[in-house]
Protein backbone atom coordinates (compact mmCIF):
# COMPACT_ATOMS: atom_id res chain seq x y z
CA UNK A 1 0.00 0.00 0.00
CA UNK A 2 1.55 3.42 -0.79
CA UNK A 3 1.26 5.71 1.91
CA UNK A 4 0.02 9.06 1.45
CA UNK A 5 2.37 12.11 1.97
CA UNK A 6 1.15 14.42 4.94
CA UNK A 7 0.07 17.91 3.53
CA UNK A 8 0.26 20.69 6.11
CA UNK A 9 -1.72 23.08 4.54
CA UNK A 10 -4.62 20.59 4.41
CA UNK A 11 -4.65 21.43 8.24
CA UNK A 12 -6.78 24.90 8.66
CA UNK A 13 -6.71 24.70 12.18
CA UNK A 14 -3.66 23.85 13.20
CA UNK A 15 -1.55 25.21 16.50
CA UNK A 16 1.99 25.53 14.35
CA UNK A 17 1.35 28.15 11.47
CA UNK A 18 3.78 26.69 8.59
CA UNK A 19 6.02 24.52 11.03
CA UNK A 20 9.52 24.57 10.44
CA UNK A 21 9.86 20.87 9.70
CA UNK A 22 13.39 19.20 10.21
CA UNK A 23 12.58 15.84 8.80
CA UNK A 24 9.62 13.23 8.62
CA UNK A 25 9.14 9.38 8.85
CA UNK A 26 6.57 6.83 8.75
CA UNK A 27 6.15 3.72 10.33
CA UNK A 28 3.80 1.42 8.54
CA UNK A 29 1.98 -1.49 9.89
CA UNK A 30 3.13 -5.28 9.51
CA UNK A 31 6.68 -3.43 9.56
CA UNK A 32 9.11 -4.48 12.68
CA UNK A 33 10.75 -1.46 13.21
CA UNK A 34 9.49 1.00 15.45
CA UNK A 35 10.78 5.08 15.01
CA UNK A 36 12.11 6.62 18.40
CA UNK A 37 12.39 9.82 17.96
CA UNK A 38 14.76 11.18 21.08
CA UNK A 39 13.57 8.88 23.27
CA UNK A 40 9.81 9.13 21.85
CA UNK A 41 8.93 5.50 21.00
CA UNK A 42 4.89 5.01 19.70
CA UNK A 43 3.70 2.21 18.73
CA UNK A 44 1.90 2.25 15.38
CA UNK A 45 -1.30 0.97 17.62
CA UNK A 46 -4.04 -0.41 15.33
CA UNK A 47 -3.40 2.33 12.55
CA UNK A 48 -2.26 1.51 8.88
CA UNK A 49 0.66 4.22 9.23
CA UNK A 50 1.84 7.00 11.64
CA UNK A 51 3.88 10.16 10.14
CA UNK A 52 6.58 11.04 13.06
CA UNK A 53 7.47 14.59 12.43
CA UNK A 54 10.60 16.39 14.07
CA UNK A 55 10.59 20.12 13.97
CA UNK A 56 13.55 22.61 14.12
CA UNK A 57 12.60 23.85 17.90
CA UNK A 58 12.75 20.03 18.48
CA UNK A 59 9.22 19.39 19.38
CA UNK A 60 7.59 16.19 17.79
CA UNK A 61 4.52 15.96 16.03
CA UNK A 62 2.70 12.60 15.24
CA UNK A 63 0.04 12.57 12.55
CA UNK A 64 -2.51 9.50 12.73
CA UNK A 65 -5.52 8.51 10.42
CA UNK A 66 -8.74 8.08 11.97
CA UNK A 67 -9.56 4.22 13.29
CA UNK A 68 -12.90 4.91 13.55
CA UNK A 69 -16.24 6.99 12.78
CA UNK A 70 -16.22 7.55 16.56
CA UNK A 71 -12.55 8.38 16.77
CA UNK A 72 -13.36 11.18 14.10
CA UNK A 73 -16.52 12.62 15.91
CA UNK A 74 -14.74 12.57 18.94
CA UNK A 75 -11.34 14.33 17.88
CA UNK A 76 -12.72 17.93 17.19
CA UNK A 77 -13.60 18.21 21.00
CA UNK A 78 -10.37 17.74 21.76
CA UNK A 79 -8.47 19.93 19.80
CA UNK A 80 -6.19 22.52 21.35
CA UNK A 81 -6.62 20.46 24.60
CA UNK A 82 -3.62 19.74 26.90
CA UNK A 83 -4.87 16.53 28.08
CA UNK A 84 -5.31 15.28 24.32
CA UNK A 85 -2.63 16.96 22.80
CA UNK A 86 -4.54 17.54 19.64
CA UNK A 87 -3.32 20.45 18.03
CA UNK A 88 -4.95 20.14 14.75
CA UNK A 89 -7.48 17.84 12.29
CA UNK A 90 -8.77 17.22 8.71
CA UNK A 91 -11.34 14.85 7.10
CA UNK A 92 -8.27 12.58 6.91
CA UNK A 93 -6.23 12.73 9.86
CA UNK A 94 -5.44 14.53 13.04
CA UNK A 95 -1.83 15.78 14.72
CA UNK A 96 -1.12 15.10 18.00
CA UNK A 97 1.98 16.48 19.95
CA UNK A 98 4.63 13.87 20.92
CA UNK A 99 4.69 12.98 24.59
CA UNK A 100 7.92 12.63 26.32
CA UNK A 101 6.71 12.35 29.89
CA UNK A 102 6.57 8.82 31.14
CA UNK A 103 3.14 6.63 31.89
CA UNK A 104 1.89 7.21 35.64
CA UNK A 105 2.95 3.12 35.09
CA UNK A 106 6.12 3.61 34.21
CA UNK A 107 6.83 6.30 36.86
CA UNK A 108 5.60 4.24 39.30
CA UNK A 109 8.01 1.41 38.48
CA UNK A 110 10.50 3.33 38.85
CA UNK A 111 9.78 5.19 41.85
CA UNK A 112 10.16 8.67 40.19
CA UNK A 113 6.27 9.62 41.34
CA UNK A 114 3.67 8.51 44.14
CA UNK A 115 0.45 7.54 43.60
CA UNK A 116 -1.40 10.10 45.52
CA UNK A 117 0.80 13.09 44.07
CA UNK A 118 -0.35 12.14 40.34
CA UNK A 119 -3.97 10.72 40.94
CA UNK A 120 -5.55 14.66 41.70
CA UNK A 121 -3.78 15.25 37.89
CA UNK A 122 -5.65 12.06 36.65
CA UNK A 123 -8.83 13.29 37.90
CA UNK A 124 -8.52 16.72 36.49
CA UNK A 125 -7.65 15.32 33.45
CA UNK A 126 -10.62 12.89 33.13
CA UNK A 127 -13.13 16.01 34.55
CA UNK A 128 -12.22 17.99 31.34
CA UNK A 129 -12.59 14.85 28.59
CA UNK A 130 -16.02 14.61 30.20
CA UNK A 131 -16.92 18.28 30.10
CA UNK A 132 -16.79 17.92 26.50
CA UNK A 133 -18.96 15.19 26.38
CA UNK A 134 -16.40 12.52 25.79
CA UNK A 135 -16.47 9.02 27.32
CA UNK A 136 -13.02 7.47 26.85
CA UNK A 137 -14.22 3.87 26.57
CA UNK A 138 -11.34 1.34 27.46
CA UNK A 139 -8.73 0.69 30.17
CA UNK A 140 -6.40 3.28 31.00
CA UNK A 141 -2.97 0.83 31.22
CA UNK A 142 0.06 3.04 30.18
CA UNK A 143 -2.54 5.52 28.51
CA UNK A 144 -1.99 8.60 31.49
CA UNK A 145 0.99 10.14 31.22
CA UNK A 146 1.37 12.55 34.24
CA UNK A 147 4.13 15.06 35.59
CA UNK A 148 3.66 16.14 39.13
CA UNK A 149 6.35 18.66 38.68
CA UNK A 150 4.88 20.82 35.83
CA UNK A 151 1.03 19.86 36.96
CA UNK A 152 0.67 18.72 33.36
CA UNK A 153 -1.52 15.37 32.49
CA UNK A 154 -1.98 13.80 29.19
CA UNK A 155 -4.10 10.80 28.14
CA UNK A 156 -3.48 8.96 24.83
CA UNK A 157 -4.87 6.65 22.43
CA UNK A 158 -9.10 7.76 21.56
CA UNK A 159 -9.30 5.68 19.22
CA UNK A 160 -12.44 3.99 21.21
CA UNK A 161 -13.30 7.26 22.66
CA UNK A 162 -17.50 7.97 21.95
CA UNK A 163 -19.63 11.01 22.66
CA UNK A 164 -22.32 10.47 24.70
CA UNK A 165 -25.09 12.51 27.13
CA UNK A 166 -26.12 9.58 29.38
CA UNK A 167 -24.06 9.20 32.91
CA UNK A 168 -23.87 5.23 32.59
CA UNK A 169 -20.59 5.70 29.49
CA UNK A 170 -19.10 7.79 32.14
CA UNK A 171 -19.85 6.01 35.42
CA UNK A 172 -17.89 3.00 33.73
CA UNK A 173 -15.33 5.67 33.07
CA UNK A 174 -14.63 6.31 36.74
CA UNK A 175 -14.47 2.64 37.13
CA UNK A 176 -12.18 2.01 34.74
CA UNK A 177 -10.17 4.79 36.68
CA UNK A 178 -10.56 3.17 40.51
CA UNK A 179 -9.65 0.64 39.36
CA UNK A 180 -6.53 1.35 37.08
CA UNK A 181 -5.50 3.36 40.34
CA UNK A 182 -6.24 0.26 42.44
CA UNK A 183 -4.12 -1.97 40.23
CA UNK A 184 -1.54 0.35 40.37
CA UNK A 185 -1.39 1.05 44.32
CA UNK A 186 -1.08 -3.36 44.44
CA UNK A 187 1.45 -3.53 41.81
CA UNK A 188 4.17 -1.30 43.35
CA UNK A 189 2.99 -1.81 46.76
CA UNK A 190 1.41 1.19 47.99
CA UNK A 191 0.22 1.91 51.46
CA UNK A 192 -3.57 1.51 52.12
CA UNK A 193 -3.74 4.97 53.68
CA UNK A 194 -1.58 6.09 50.73
CA UNK A 195 -4.31 4.82 48.33
CA UNK A 196 -7.28 6.28 50.01
CA UNK A 197 -5.46 10.00 49.61
CA UNK A 198 -5.02 9.26 46.28
CA UNK A 199 -8.56 8.69 45.30
CA UNK A 200 -9.39 11.44 47.81
CA UNK A 201 -6.96 13.46 45.54
CA UNK A 202 -8.33 12.61 42.00
CA UNK A 203 -12.59 13.01 43.70
CA UNK A 204 -11.89 16.63 44.33
CA UNK A 205 -9.85 17.03 41.22
CA UNK A 206 -12.96 15.25 38.98
CA UNK A 207 -15.73 16.19 41.08
CA UNK A 208 -15.75 20.15 40.40
CA UNK A 209 -19.36 20.62 39.54
CA UNK A 210 -22.98 19.37 39.69
CA UNK A 211 -22.67 17.14 36.32
CA UNK A 212 -19.96 15.60 37.64
CA UNK A 213 -20.68 15.02 41.01
CA UNK A 214 -23.79 13.40 39.94
CA UNK A 215 -21.16 11.14 37.90
CA UNK A 216 -18.86 10.43 40.86
CA UNK A 217 -22.28 9.62 43.12
CA UNK A 218 -23.38 7.16 40.69
CA UNK A 219 -19.90 5.23 40.56
CA UNK A 220 -19.80 5.44 44.53
CA UNK A 221 -23.02 3.41 44.48
CA UNK A 222 -22.28 1.09 41.83
CA UNK A 223 -19.23 -0.07 44.50
CA UNK A 224 -21.11 -0.07 47.77
CA UNK A 225 -24.30 -1.84 46.26
CA UNK A 226 -21.86 -4.56 44.58
CA UNK A 227 -18.71 -4.82 46.01
CA UNK A 228 -17.65 -6.59 48.80
CA UNK A 229 -16.72 -4.37 51.84
CA UNK A 230 -13.35 -4.84 52.56
CA UNK A 231 -12.84 -3.79 48.58
CA UNK A 232 -10.33 -1.54 48.60
CA UNK A 233 -12.36 1.05 46.07
CA UNK A 234 -15.15 0.94 47.98
CA UNK A 235 -13.54 1.70 51.29
CA UNK A 236 -11.96 4.21 49.62
CA UNK A 237 -14.99 5.51 48.53
CA UNK A 238 -16.93 5.49 51.65
CA UNK A 239 -13.65 7.13 53.19
CA UNK A 240 -13.60 10.05 51.10
CA UNK A 241 -17.16 11.07 50.69
CA UNK A 242 -18.30 10.64 54.48
CA UNK A 243 -15.33 13.82 54.75
CA UNK A 244 -17.09 15.35 51.89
Amino acid sequence: MATPIVDFSTFPNLRYRNPDIQNVAVAIAGEPKQIDLEGITNSIEQRDHIFYVRLRDKKELLVKPYLSVQEREVIPRLHNSEVSGVVGFNKDYFVEEGIRTPSIDSALESKSVFLDEVAGLFGKALYIIHSRGISYNQKFNNRVFADDITGKVRISDFSKAQLSRESAPFIVDLMEAFNYMESLARSYGVKEQDFFKAVDNFVSSYALEDRSREILMGTATHYLYNEQPQNPVRRALERTLKHK
